[in-house]
């Protein structure tokens, strides 16, 4: 249970200090609460001599600063809440595509370059569908439309729940900040088949590894052949860390701790690419990971920044994309295309083994889920040893 004191909650189960705004206080009249960083943000600090912990005077001194400064960002949302709820009343209802601009504004500051496309591609899609109306005139049957002009689209049940979900993202968003009155517009999105993550089998790992390094040790082009050696740097990374494609692509070697085993995710703000959930992450280094890593620093050049790098401290790929692309040939060359999602399949595949040895909530950490169920998504439960398991049970 958090330790209640004045203005913070100390969260031992989150593992987060919490402000208490009694200027806010909610419905219930309790204080607003906003979470101001992690215990160990709060422990240590960075110098330029590294990492040092800070004495309790500091750490008192941090905590106020930041409970200041989130302070003055409820200030302001509290104040451009009242502005735009003024402003909604001295005019009438705005036109829907005026409002998911502002909506597209705020997801552009907050969130990632892929996810603003996607959104941004939501948006439009709405409108093409359903024209420019007052958001007033929202009508309960444009749930239903919208479905139907996807799926003369062609879009596949998958698709449209995720734009579907987008635009409900939106709706909330109008809603808490008074640009409509009433009930929360909420969309329903149509039943989708639930399938099993597919995953790598050991051998096709194997075999796509050995294809790579032997392309890479022949190839006599200097740029073909970093080519091949950053493909090798995707595969190792990925099957090793259960990474995303997009954490890979903007990893920087400064954040690859090789003397204390961790990897530390962070904002790339030069690549557009933030951290998943909005907090810096920790990741083990492996024994195996840890051996390849030390090879691979010893043969770089000193003008690398990035993991995966040019040669020239710039990233070797234009995008995440990329990275896909480019595995995606070494799979169909050697025949395993359709056996898992390209990247996302090693992922899936490490998940997958981790639930199965050493069970669901280890599993969890390695893929850095808040929620269990989001991890037991990414299991194949084919691949569980579930009559190994039985056979070795001697209820009888």
């Amino acid at each position: 249970m958090p330790r209640t004191k004045e203005l913070y909650l100390y969260d031992d189960s989150r593992q987060v200090v919490i402000g208490r705004f009694h200027e806010f206080p909610r419905p219930s009249g309790k204080p607003t609460r906003k979470d101001l960083c992690t215990y160990e943000k709060l422990k240590y600090k960075e110098t330029s001599r590294g990492r040092k912990q800070r004495s309790e005077v500091e750490k008192d001194a941090f905590i106020r600063k930041l409970f200041d400064e989130k302070l003055e960002e409820l200030k302001k949302e509290i104040q451009r809440a009242e502005e735009a709820q003024l402003e909604a009343k001295e005019k009438e209802s705005p036109m829907i595509k005026e409002v998911m601009q502002e909506w597209l504004a705020h997801i552009k500051s907050v969130r990632s370059k892929g996810t603003f496309s996607a959104y941004e591609n939501a948006k439009d899609y709405y409108l093409e569908i359903l024209g420019n109306h007052r958001l007033s005139e929202y009508q309960h049957h444009f749930n239903d439309d919208l479905i139907t002009g996807m799926q003369k689209k062609m879009f596949s049940p998958v698709t449209i729940r995720k734009h579907l979900v987008a635009l409900s993202g939106f709706f909330k968003w109008a809603y808490q900040n008074r640009f409509y009155d009433g009930r929360i517009i909420k969309l329903s999105s149509p039943q989708i088949t639930k399938k099993q993550p597919r995953v790598y089998d050991a051998e096709s790992i194997k075999k796509l590894e050995r294809y790579i390094w032997q392309k890479y040790e022949v190839e006599k082009s200097k740029y073909r052949k970093h080519c091949y050696l950053n493909h090798h740097r995707i595969l190792v990374m990925l099957i090793c860390t259960g990474m995303r494609r997009s954490e890979c692509f903007a990893l920087k070697l400064e954040n690859i701790l090789l003397s204390d085993r961790v990897i530390r995710l962070r904002d790339v703000e030069e690549l557009s690419v933030r951290v998943k959930g909005r907090e810096e992450q920790i990741i083990p280094i492996s024994n195996s990971l840890a051996d390849y890593l030390k090879e691979d620093f010893s043969q770089r050049g000193n003008k690398d920044l990035y993991f995966l790098d040019s040669g020239q401290g710039t990233p070797h790929f234009s995008s995440p994309d990329k990275l896909t692309q480019s595995m995606a040939r070494h799979c169909k060359k050697i025949g395993i295309s359709g056996e898992a999602k390209v990247l996302h399949g090693f992922r899936s595949t490490l998940i997958t083994q981790v639930v199965a040895h050493y069970g669901v909530a280890v599993g969890q950490q390695i893929a850095r889920h808040k929620d269990i169920q989001t991890t037991m998504g990414y299991v194949n439960a084919s691949s569980l040893p579930v009559k190994q398991a039985l056979d070795g049970l001697q209820l009888l």
